[in-house]
């Protein structure tokens, strides 16, 4: 009877101790949800969690210094993009490193709907990123919209700088650096002039003249006389047939910064030029009275 006894409770202690090491088996896996697909750390005073918050901090740290550098650098170049792909680089180890460290602060019920939130918000935030992805892919493959071209796009026009994932970054004719979604692109017209000088579009309006040739000649003479434009270029000049006294002058620039200097000393040039020329010859003055 003793042995049998003895028989049952080795049994039974047998059985506590499997129960045992199957409840902490599943509590191991529960807190380790992602075990098994990300590197592990050498601890640091024994705990995983704190090797992570570190590699976290020095990851951002990385990612804000290079993005404070990428400020001072011309968009486009090698330095520039090293530094872009260290910052991703950068936001990859924060977000392993919050996903390392989130299970050993959240108690275990919630993990799983952590988890979800972050994917759910994730999804939700990316709706924009995607169509941008995809219209950088048909921007990329017809080659039309490259750093150096001069576009101009519902109202944007100017010089591209650089295109990226999300937008395509436009210098304009005032020198403002303007950032423009890649679905834009896809959405409305587009005009491109590749590998040209930037051009610009300026309306002047001038007092009637007693002939069109005389106020002509002047548009012409005044873009000429300014530094602004680029040599050689011969200004297009066009009359308005609605307004007859709106002369449109389009033109090729140095570069976009110069747009306001070149509208302001046109208009104070051209009513030079028409000013000497009335007093030059005051028969033709008389009769345009």
């Amino acid at each position: 009877a003793s042995s049998k006894v003895a028989a049952e409770k080795a049994a039974a202690d047998k059985l506590a101790a499997d129960r045992m090491a199957s409840d902490a088996s599943a509590e191991a896996n529960r807190r380790d949800p992602v075990e098994g697909l990300i590197p592990k750390l050498p601890p640091v005073k024994g705990s995983y969690a704190f090797s992570w918050v570190l590699l976290g901090l020095l990851a951002a740290f990385v990612y804000g210094f290079g993005r404070r550098l990428r400020r001072g650098l011309v968009p486009g170049k090698l330095a520039s993009r090293a530094l872009r792909l260290v910052g991703w680089f950068s936001a990859t180890v924060i977000v392993v490193a919050v996903i390392r460290v989130a299970p050993v602060f959240v108690p275990d019920a919630y993990v799983s709907w952590m988890l979800v939130a972050i994917a759910v918000a994730a999804g939700w935030s990316t709706r924009d990123v995607l169509t941008n992805a995809i219209a950088w892919v048909v921007l990329r493959f017809e080659a039309r919209v490259r750093p150096g071209a001069w576009v101009t796009l519902d109202g944007v026009e100017g010089t591209v700088e650089q295109g990226t994932l999300r937008a395509v970054w436009i210098r304009d004719r005032r020198g403002r650096r303007v950032s423009v979604p890649n679905r834009e692109f896809l959405a409305a017209p587009v005009a491109t002039q590749g590998g040209a000088a930037p051009v610009h579009d300026v309306l002047v309006r001038l007092p009637e003249v007693a002939k069109a040739a005389d106020a002509r000649q002047a548009l012409v003479d005044a873009t000429l006389m300014s530094p602004w434009v680029r040599t050689p270029s011969e200004p297009v000049i066009s009359r308005e047939a609605a307004d007859p006294s709106l002369w449109r002058v389009r033109v090729d620039l140095l570069d976009p910064r110069f747009a306001v200097e070149f509208e302001s000393q046109l208009v104070e040039r051209v009513e030079e030029i028409l000013s000497f020329a009335a007093a030059s010859d005051p028969d033709d003055a008389g009769d345009s009275k």
